[in-house]
């Protein structure tokens, strides 16, 4: 040897032990910030309601548009079925180019009574997307 001498250090704890250190270290990180986030709060209770005031309808309002614009999952999930045609008898559902018209639907009945397919009917009639 040259006469150094190397210092090994051990972690001798079990991986339990290092999640649990971790883990309150987390917790005590939180509460830190959370008693600053209140203490400021406290102090400055002035600007928070001046920017409440401000912020709370803005987000109202942005709500409000993003909802319109996107619409409801029921209306798109309608939307979708509109364009859709159910065959109870195979149970499958066929997507339509547009909705089918009452004389439309009679014809698609007879048809089907005399033992034609349903997706050779929607094909014949061009209304069955691709």
């Amino acid at each position: 040897m040259s006469g150094r001498f190397e210092y090994v250090v051990v972690d001798d704890r079990t991986n339990e032990e290092k999640i649990k250190d971790k883990l309150n270290e987390a917790k005590r990180k939180v509460s830190e910030k959370t008693s600053e986030a209140i203490n400021w709060t406290k102090d400055n209770w002035q600007a928070v309601l001046a920017g409440a005031a401000v912020a709370i309808p803005l987000a109202t309002s942005a709500v409000k548009l993003v909802k319109s614009l996107k619409g409801s999952a029921a209306d798109r999930h309608e939307d979708r079925m509109k364009n859709c045609y159910y065959d109870p008898s195979t149970g499958l559902h066929w997507d339509l180019k547009r909705m089918l018209s009452n004389s439309e639907r009679i014809e698609l009945m007879r048809r089907k009574r005399d033992g034609e397919y349903t997706e050779d009917i929607l094909m014949d009639m061009k209304l069955l997307k691709k």
